[in-house]
């Protein structure tokens, strides 16, 4: 068993959970097998590092005295999503045989650029962008789930739902689309991470969301604004995805700095 597996198996265990590691093997398989009162639940663990040409570029220009810029737009990904699907099908492989009630992916990112990564997981996982309004109505910016190709949506059959954790903080996010969706919000082992859970349908009830869930092709983007605009009525609106923006430099007496 290796670190990143250890914190994740001391995690769950100061939760109050029995934690099992799956044995590797030359079948597809996931590494946790929780036992609780009620449920069996099998976890997936995947970390997102830093790529090597990043790390190298990044220490290129620190080593010349120079900042690092670095600009990234917080959406969906092929890389994450390939590794959200590589879970789902190594936990569906083994969940007949382990007689598991629910399925989880643990998405764990690593790295200076951490907080950048948590926020695209959250975002493969949900389809999800922002929401502004122009012309009125609600000022508030308020995210939309499932408005654009949602993982969440594509692996809904296995995953009932992911944690994401970076280096300083993490939360538990609920896959709404799930057959299991009623028994896994209701379920003693989700209801150990609240408030730390994240539920789209808890989100929109309580005003702080929008969702999309009209069986329209997610690359009609004039179609997807209609139907949001008409659900909730709201005026014209401007769907976003953010960008996020770091610069560091290294300092001789604090090392690196981000900003």
């Amino acid at each position: 068993m290796d670190n990143d597996e250890q914190e994740v198996l001391e995690f769950f265990e100061s939760v109050g959970f029995t934690v099992k590691k799956i044995p590797e093997s030359s079948e597809e398989s996931p590494d946790f097998l929780i036992v609780d009162e009620e449920s069996k639940v099998l976890v997936e663990l995947k970390t997102k590092l830093d790529s090597e040409s990043l790390i190298n570029k990044r220490e290129s220009k620190l080593e010349k005295g120079e900042m690092f810029e670095k600009s990234t737009v917080l959406k969906r990904t092929n890389t994450l999503s390939g590794i959200i699907r590589k879970a789902s099908s190594q936990l569906a492989s083994q969940k007949e045989k382990h007689d598991a009630d629910f399925c989880f992916v643990y998405l764990q990112a690593m790295g200076i650029h951490s907080s950048e990564k948590l926020t695209q997981f959250e975002v493969s996982l949900f389809g999800s962008k922002d929401i502004i309004l122009m012309g009125g109505g609600d000022p508030d910016i308020k995210t939309c789930y499932y408005f654009t190709h949602s993982d969440f949506f594509n692996n809904r059959q296995v995953l009932d739902g992911a944690f994401i954790f970076g280096e300083n903080s993490g939360r538990l996010c609920i896959n709404s689309l799930s057959p299991n969706y009623k028994r896994v919000i209701e379920s003693k082992f989700v209801n150990r991470f609240w408030p730390g859970v994240l539920d789209p349908n808890e989100q929109e009830s309580s005003g702080k969301a929008y969702i999309l869930d009209a069986d329209l092709p997610r690359s009609d983007d004039v179609a997807l604004k209609e139907y949001l605009q008409e659900k909730y009525d709201l005026p014209k609106i401007v769907p976003f995805n953010w960008p996020h923006i770091s610069v560091i430099s290294r300092l001789p007496a604090d090392g690196e700095n981000e900003f």
